[in-house]
């Protein structure tokens, strides 16, 4: 490899170079691994292997390879198989293994063969390495993207993703869109009547089948809202929310349920960036409108209302950042461009604690920046 690498000729077994493949990484990575892991590893297995390592290695990514498998691995049957290899650091390694057999499962894929390796790199640091003989599915759509995700995503957004099987696939870049969208909802909701919009009863809009599409459909335009290939269409998004707003209106006559539908459709109108189609992101994040947190004297206004605008004496924020992942929720607020402040961390003891702090999550980021702008001046 070394040698068609140095002499600009194809690799052999049509293998990519990589930094990883040098002599004294390749020694490094063997002295970590057991001798198991490196006996029971045939030579292109274990050059990926060694290539993911050093692709997670000193972060908190995730690192995945799908090939076709050679004729020496089809041991099973005569069905196509692939070979679908996972490196991800500090995380335990039976629930690594667990989430991954579990959304293979959900997408319908037969795993017939699992080789789970632990490589430990320094005293406090450890990279899982699974691999999986997987029978070929016929489409890999967004596969390799999901498996990245399984390590930070919400177990709601994962619940919501397998709530309704294999034969009903909601994918997770979807399901942490809806999560996200209605977390965003409810500081907002919860001013208007905090026992109606409680975290328990916002949260149960997604499990219901019938809106659950509704919501899935707002994730959808979310995703073309901000998908990096396609050129921005402004008029065309105002039709895709009216859209929306008219389904809602037509098919959920269920008070809280309508609200928090609407709520999410106000939320992906005021998104004005995201990162969601960032290779190695944490977390779901997104830049909002900070209007949409104004209170409101009719709760009938839309968001963004000039009328809206003028009966409220609310001092608007310079931005707003609101992060959404695993087990957390988080807003960023800011008064000015450049702006000096802290950070406050909020873990409840208790659901019903989680549930009360949820509602007045907004408003406290904002009080604390206020203060801080107030003080500043």
């Amino acid at each position: 490899l070394r040698d068609a690498h140095t002499d600009s000729q194809p690799l052999p077994d049509s293998m990519e170079w990589s930094a990883a493949y040098t002599e004294q990484n390749l020694q490094e990575f063997m002295d970590l691994c057991s001798e198991k892991h490196v006996v029971y590893s045939r030579p292109r297995s274990f050059l990926h292997q060694a290539r993911l390592f050093f692709n997670v290695r000193d972060s908190e990514n995730v690192a995945v390879h799908v090939e076709r498998s050679g004729p020496e691995d089809n041991t099973f049957n005569d069905t196509p198989q692939h070979w679908i290899r996972i490196a991800e650091t500090n995380v335990v390694p039976q629930i690594g293994l667990a989430r991954g057999l579990k959304h293979l499962k959900n997408r319908n894929i037969e795993v017939n063969r699992v080789h789970l390796d632990v490589v430990p790199d320094g005293d406090q640091s450890e990279t899982v390495m699974i691999r999986l003989l997987v029978n070929n599915p016929g489409s890999w759509d967004n596969l390799e993207r999901e498996i990245k995700r399984l390590k930070w995503a919400d177990d709601t957004a994962l619940n919501i993703a397998y709530q309704h099987g294999p034969h009903h696939h909601v994918d997770i870049l979807h399901s942490e869109i809806m999560t996200a969208l209605v977390a965003l909802a409810q500081p907002v909701l919860s001013k208007q009547n905090p026992f109606s919009f409680s975290k328990t009863n916002v949260d149960l809009v997604l499990q219901e089948p019938r809106y659950n599409r509704i919501a899935h459909e707002i994730a959808e335009v979310f995703t073309a809202r901000f998908d990096p290939k396609r050129v921005r269409d402004d008029d065309g998004f105002q039709q895709q929310l009216s859209h929306l707003r008219g389904l809602i209106s037509r098919n959920v006559e269920e008070f809280v349920a309508s609200r928090v539908l609407r709520a999410m459709v106000d939320g992906l109108e005021a998104t004005l960036r995201t990162n969601l189609y960032m290779e190695n992101r944490y977390a779901l994040s997104m830049r909002v409108d900070p209007r949409l947190f104004r209170p409101l004297s009719n709760p009938d206004l839309k968001w963004n209302d000039e009328e809206a605008e003028s009966q409220s004496n609310w001092t608007t924020p310079y931005g707003v950042f609101f992060s959404h992942g695993r087990r957390f929720n988080g807003f960023h607020v800011r008064f000015r461009d450049i702006a000096r402040g802290g950070l406050r961390l909020v873990s409840p003891g208790s659901a019903s604690q989680h549930a009360i702090e949820s509602g007045r999550h907004f408003r406290e980021a904002y009080d604390l920046a206020f203060g801080q702008q107030l003080k500043n001046k």
